[in-house]
């Protein structure tokens, strides 16, 4: 009798065990981080998500700031618990996973995109016609590319890449993709060497672009739009939408979408031409969240204050709405069932994803108008300093 009930307690002890590790409801949430790097703009998918169970901690403690002057910060990357930002005072800066300063060296150019890193390699994309591949460890360059050129414009003018910035890079399957005015470049991320590019030289690219398994999906804030061939460069097809474009493309269900300052115009992924729109609000983000058929945005309000929606992409329905406290709000991350902002106010906001609850609100120093970036259980956020104040900060919180 005894044996059996012991049997039965160790059954029961085993049980509970297992389900408190399998159950993300019973989890701590330092357990629950579902990746180890954040190693490019709205992290490793460029999607912006951590699909992993995770349990925020209303406390949203602070670990660390770092405090430096100089120029504005860029989004922050981080690998292997080492962070990446550069400046716009051309600075760009590497911190320990205790916030405190490993390397700093400076560029001839001011640095306004986010760096990617891979495997201790830094990409590093300044407003100026170069690209570089720096050495993580110690701040070294190993390549440098120059990608200047001249062209005269479909409205007679002579352009420069240096007068266009070229844009954040990308990371796509080893290789890093390099976006310009004029073509999409994809290089070795060791090497810097030239693996091909697009092959028709088109307009005025100003949208970052979406890769995926087939294409390269990209286009212009003048309603042009490109299609090229993933694999090889080849051009596939160009489009022009009735509105112009705002922001990063994205797919859903086989259709393109691109978001527009009133609209998310719906384009034919195969064809480029345009099968209709639908109606999001004014002046949605560069980078937004897909979660399946979801679609959650941030819309800046200015004079009436911004806010977050979640619209059903199946049915064009709007799911909830979430007025915020800033008047400029940063794109959304997604971690697990939560979505995390910052705003111009200093804010953090978490909130659920499915019902767009509020679960807390966090003030911090200085204005928040990039995404934060999220590693190995960590958040990490760049702030800058009010208008005429030159000093920033960088903050890691859990």
């Amino acid at each position: 009798m005894k044996l059996t009930f012991y049997l039965i307690l160790l059954l029961s002890l085993v049980f509970t065990q297992c389900y408190s590790q399998t159950n993300p409801e019973n989890r701590h949430p330092l357990e629950n981080y579902g990746n180890k790097n954040w190693p490019q703009y709205m992290g490793p998918n460029q999607d912006g998500k951590v699909d992993r169970p995770y349990i925020p901690d209303k406390e949203f403690q602070l670990r660390w700031k770092f405090e430096y002057k100089g120029g504005s910060p860029t989004p922050i990357v981080v690998e292997n618990g080492t962070i990446f930002f550069g400046t716009k005072s051309k600075d760009i800066y590497a911190l320990d996973s205790l916030g405190k300063l490993k390397w700093k060296i400076k560029l001839n150019s001011s640095i306004t995109h986010s760096l990617a890193i891979s495997k201790n390699i830094l990409i590093v994309a300044p407003d100026s016609s170069f690209v570089y591949g720096i050495d993580a460890l110690n701040g070294e360059i190993i390549w440098k590319r120059n990608f200047d050129y001249n062209r005269t414009s479909v409205f007679g003018s002579h352009v420069k890449v240096h007068d266009k910035n070229i844009l954040a890079p990308i990371l796509h399957e080893h290789k890093v993709y390099i976006t310009t005015p004029l073509q999409i470049i994809a290089l070795d991320i060791k090497t810097g060497e030239t693996l091909y590019q697009t092959d028709k030289e088109v307009f005025d690219i100003s949208l970052i672009p979406l890769i995926t398994d087939d294409y390269i999906y990209t286009g212009s804030n003048y309603r042009y739009l490109y299609a090229f061939n993933k694999l090889n460069g080849d051009f596939k097809w160009q489009s022009e939408t009735t509105g112009s474009n705002e922001g990063k493309p994205f797919l859903f269900r086989d259709t393109l979408y691109f978001p527009a300052k009133y609209s998310l115009n719906k384009i034919n992924k195969n064809t480029g031409e345009e099968v209709g729109f639908l109606t999001s609000g004014r002046s949605t983000k560069l980078y937004n969240i897909i979660d399946r058929e979801i679609y959650y945005f941030a819309k800046n309000g200015y004079e009436w204050g911004s806010s977050v929606k979640a619209i059903n992409l199946a049915s064009e329905e709007e799911i909830w709405y979430y007025k915020t406290p800033g008047k400029i709000i940063s794109n959304i991350i997604m971690v697990g069932n939560y979505l995390y902002f910052g705003d111009s106010e200093g804010y953090v906001s978490c909130i659920e994803k499915h019902t767009g609850q509020e679960l807390f609100q966090v003030w911090l120093r200085g204005s928040i108008y990039h995404p934060l970036s999220y590693a190995d259980g960590n958040f990490y956020i760049a702030s800058q300093g009010f208008k005429g104040n030159n000093t920033h900060w960088i903050y890691m919180v859990r």
